[in-house]
């Protein structure tokens, strides 16, 4: 199996900004988000989600996210519960991802959970993207429907950049500025040496 470099922070860090510039060096990436999302219209993946959360969670088969949202995101253990039944479907697809990949010089795992999931285990090194709050509340308003205190909300259920900061290899800051890439892309270059070795 390839080798693997973890991507991992917090919503609006800048993973897949990140992920897309390690893409353009021709490195697979395995976005566990997209995975996931992709997860939601198996058919048994919306059979089991709505005999336990309730049948107005797919509406013709279709996710209703805030439906989800509203009944899960608030309670932990629901949330533990709705992880159980997506978290293996997501590995089932990056076991497949890996060996379809396996001559690659490495391949990435993007996940935002990777570290609380287990998920840096199968890493041979981590990276993390950090940014201001602002900058990563205003990136999640930017691209989706979520209220600043969804966002807020959804940022209190992750892992603090501190807390997961002693089981990374690699720290990116991602900030928000004009020359945000004149800074990212060196770094970005000499973490893809590293990894080539």
């Amino acid at each position: 199996m390839a080798k693997c470099l973890g991507i991992t922070g917090g919503i609006g860090a800048g993973k897949t900004t990140i992920s897309k510039i390690f893409q353009t060096l021709d490195i697979p990436v395995f976005d566990a988000d997209a995975e996931a999302k992709a997860c939601y219209q198996d058919t048994d993946t919306i059979a089991e989600i709505s005999a336990t959360f309730g049948h107005d969670i797919f509406i013709n088969d279709v996710l209703q996210p805030k439906v989800l949202a509203s009944k899960v995101f608030a309670f932990k253990d629901k949330l533990k519960r709705l992880e159980s039944i997506i978290h293996p479907r997501v590995h089932d697809r990056w076991i497949e991802f890996a060996f379809k990949h396996d001559e690659q010089p490495y391949i990435i795992r993007e996940n935002a959970i990777l570290i609380p999931s287990g998920g840096h285990l199968t890493c041979n090194k981590v990276l993390l993207i950090t940014a201001p709050l602002e900058d990563r509340i205003n990136r999640v308003m930017a691209r989706s429907r979520l209220t600043r205190e969804g966002i807020l909300e959804r940022i209190n259920h992750q892992w603090s950049e501190e807390k997961m900061l002693p089981y990374c290899h690699f720290v990116i800051e991602n900030k928000q500025t004009p020359t945000i890439l004149d800074a990212i892309l060196p770094k970005v270059i000499e973490i893809d040496q590293h990894m080539r070795k």
